[in-house]
């Protein structure tokens, strides 16, 4: 996660503009990212960046995990263009009423969505 400090660097010189969205599966969470090691990664501890998906989602669709692999950072205006409440983490194995096994042919994360205005 520190390095995408150092590519936001880059690509605001390079763009001339800081307003990103940086989405992606990120690993930060469980047994590859410790509680510890997240709160003090350059990425959480600069107020540059707002984490948008709560810690505490569960973006896997196994049963087996809790963990919020997947991530919406937000930087610069964007910040204060998502809508209050919309980043949710849609369960599509309940949504769309599969069993446990056709949700994992579809993926092993849950896809995450949120709102701008």
């Amino acid at each position: 996660m520190n390095a995408l400090v150092d590519a936001y660097n880059y690509t605001t010189k390079v763009l001339g503009t800081q307003n990103f969205i940086i989405a992606g599966d990120y690993n930060a969470d469980c047994r590859y990212l410790s509680n510890k090691k997240y709160h003090l990664s350059n990425l959480y501890t600069d107020d540059r960046f707002d984490f948008l998906v709560n810690k505490t989602a569960d973006t896997t669709a196994n049963h087996n995990t809790d963990c919020a692999y997947d991530r919406f950072v937000a930087t610069g205006l964007v910040k204060h263009a998502v809508v209050s409440g919309s980043v949710l983490v849609y369960n599509f194995e309940t949504g769309m009423h599969l069993t446990y096994e056709e949700a994992k042919n579809i993926s092993d994360h849950y896809p995450v969505e949120m709102q701008l205005q």
